[in-house]
């Protein structure tokens, strides 16, 4: 640093880069949502109502996945 030049950590430079790819894609999935709904004639809520539907779904999955530590059986 006496050169006048900041140090940026290696591991600061990747959590920075996977939060831009985590709010790019998110960018890319409401995009996509909103041209889906356009171009279907407004049926965006019927396509909110399935998504949010399978990712209960898929909720429910994974937390059977994974036993309680203290055993209900």
């Amino acid at each position: 640093m006496s050169d006048g030049t900041l140090s940026v950590p290696t591991s600061y430079r990747v959590f920075r880069m996977v939060t831009s790819l985590i709010h790019g894609l998110m960018v890319v999935a409401l995009l996509t949502f909103f041209v889906l709904w356009f171009l279907d004639e407004g049926q965006g809520a019927a396509y909110l109502q399935t998504l949010l539907a399978r990712i209960g779904d898929l909720g429910e999955v994974l937390s059977g996945l994974i036993p309680y530590p203290w055993g209900l059986s």
